[in-house]
């Protein structure tokens, strides 16, 4: 994907999904009573009207009654961040995507619309001549409006995806005596809070000791899930499915490289690179228990690394199946971490000839190179993407992806 002379107004679209005024269709909590809006005819039900066992049904106001309607008003900053973070750079945790927004108009005031509240759904889109890509989706976590006398209206606040909600829905099961993967899991979990998995995602490569539960947290059950398969969990922006991808021991060729390294085909120009040397994130000894048996724990450590720096210790309590489920686990939670750590790296969406540039659409999970050489570094390194962050305004597109070192 590459959209040539990009421009905010034209190509990004915020939109709201929001009762379709045109129908004037009476909706609950929504229209007023003594007011234009109607109940629906044409075919719907009618109480005191239709008759039960008639052919007409009760309507379905997502069908008719609401629609994704764009804001009239002129986008002045977004702040998008898709993805999690890292625990010590061995563990993900799963976080909400959120958007940051400020737009300004003279004709929008959600303070004057009744179906504009915390809750309303809230998407951001890419458009352009065959490009149709949804960057974020979510809902109204806050909205506020600065009125201002001789300019337009300033609104801003912030949205939060469907994970939010995902992870504080309820879950009772009983594995006792079984072993479950990632997708078993998920599969369950997202049943029950009326979602779906993604096609694309990943089965999981840990199998996982089986056991009850009553009344959790999905969030705490996709925690323990995620220490224990070392992947990664986000939800899909364009469909709000759950998208799961392992963290494999060997990594796919990336597609796209950062840095310096001008003359490599699929190459994105770097306007930043953040080098982590926090003791935190060189850990050098892992100690890994089972979770089922604490009798069972294994020790993986870095004799070279411990000498040149001291122990960098970090303890792990994992639901794994059996102690070899324990040895996979140290084989992909423990490698080798170079001195020069890539923590972030910076690249401008939007390049030099004015071409948004992949990196607009780049999600957690995707494989990375970072090639950066002067006189005093050196690094050539893969990476895996694990939180993305958009800074977009009128006039620059910053896209940060925040990395996890390639097992």
């Amino acid at each position: 994907m590459a959209i040539a002379n990009f421009d905010i107004a034209q190509n990004l679209k915020v939109e709201l999904y929001l009762p379709n005024e045109a129908d004037n269709l009476f909706i609950v909590g929504v229209s007023e009573l003594g007011g234009n809006d109607l109940l629906a005819a044409n075919t719907y039900f009618i109480v005191g009207y239709s008759l039960l066992g008639g052919a007409d049904v009760l309507g379905d106001s997502n069908a008719y009654a609401f629609g994704w309607q764009p804001i009239e008003a002129e986008v002045s900053k977004l702040d998008i961040q898709i993805g999690g973070g890292q625990n010590a750079a061995l563990q993900y945790t799963a976080e909400p995507s959120q958007c940051g927004f400020e737009m300004q108009s003279w004709v929008f005031d959600p303070n004057n619309n009744s179906a504009v509240r915390n809750g309303t759904q809230f998407r951001v889109r890419l458009v352009a001549t065959g490009v149709d890509e949804v960057l974020f989706s979510g809902y109204i976590d806050n909205m506020n409006v600065k009125y201002r006398p001789d300019a337009p209206n300033l609104i801003s606040g912030t949205a939060y995806d469907g994970y939010k909600r995902f992870a504080n829905t309820r879950f009772t099961y009983d594995y006792t005596g079984t072993t479950k993967t990632a997708s078993d899991l998920l599969t369950a979990l997202t049943a029950n809070a009326g979602i779906s998995v993604s096609s694309g995602s990943d089965s999981g490569v840990i199998p996982m000791f089986g056991k009850a539960e009553t009344a959790q947290t999905t969030g705490n059950i996709v925690k323990e899930m995620l220490d224990t398969q070392l992947g990664l969990l986000w939800l899909n922006p364009a469909d709000g499915k759950v998208e799961y991808r392992d963290r494999t021991t060997a990594l796919a060729t990336p597609t796209f490289s950062i840095g310096n390294n001008h003359g490599d085909a699929n190459h994105w120009c770097m306007s930043g690179l953040t080098v982590n040397q926090n003791p935190d994130d060189l850990v050098n000894s892992v100690r890994a228990t089972m979770a089922s048996d604490d009798t069972k724990s294994l020790l993986r450590e870095n004799v070279d690394s411990i000498q040149l720096y001291g122990i960098l210790a970090q303890n792990a309590t994992v639901n794994v199946a059996t102690e070899a489920d324990l040895d996979t686990w140290l084989d992909i939670a423990f490698i080798e971490r170079p001195k020069q750590l890539v923590k972030d790296v910076t690249t401008p969406a939007i390049d030099r000839l004015g071409t948004l540039t992949d990196a607009a659409i780049t999600t957690p999970g995707t494989p990375i190179s970072v090639k950066y050489q002067t006189s005093n570094i050196d690094i050539d390194q893969q990476y895996q993407v694990t939180r993305v962050k958009h800074s977009i305004d009128p006039n620059q597109w910053s896209t940060t992806l925040e990395l996890w070192r390639a097992s």
